[in-house]
């Protein structure tokens, strides 16, 4: 009987016992290598190309502000300022110097200097130059009538405004 018991317990314990699962059918792990390969491939060129987009986009930027503060900040045309003051010295020698100079008339140092408009009303010319007067003003007509902004200024040295 004791025989019977361990025979009995035997069975009963392999038909318990768990078995080995079945091997999985062999994939080829060359292709689902190669495919990952490929794709960790691709994210990273993607990564590579979207951080140079933001670099360039970021340089562009910067350059577009560059270009644009530089086109706020420069006058459409030259005025010449330090030319024309060079023209009024020139003037004042030919006259014979500043004594003579300032004893002509405004009209008279305006034809000297060669500037036409010389019966200009004075408050349109202070409106522009000296104390008390718009500098906004003086900009935009600066921006706008550089040949006016030029003229009314030659014409503000010759009545000594400026």
């Amino acid at each position: 009987m004791l025989e019977h018991i361990d025979e009995a317990v035997n069975v009963a314990l392999a038909t318990q016992a768990p078995t080995a699962p079945a091997a999985p059918a062999p994939v080829e792990p060359t292709v689902v290598n190669a495919e990952q390969d490929e794709l960790a491939r691709l994210r990273q060129e993607n990564e590579r190309l979207r951080v140079e987009k933001t670099d360039h986009e970021a340089a562009l930027a910067e350059q577009r502000l560059k270009v644009a503060a530089a086109q706020a900040n420069r006058p459409s045309v030259k005025v010449g300022t330090s030319a024309q003051d060079a023209a009024v010295q020139q003037a004042i020698r030919a006259v014979g110097g500043n004594a003579k100079w300032h004893q002509l008339s405004p009209e008279q140092r305006a034809a000297a200097l060669g500037v036409n408009g010389a019966d200009t009303k004075l408050t349109t010319i202070k409106k522009f130059f000296g104390p008390g007067s718009d500098a906004a003003a003086a900009q935009r007509l600066h921006s706008q009538q550089p040949d006016e902004y030029r003229r009314l200024r030659a014409l503000a040295k010759v009545n000594g405004i400026l």
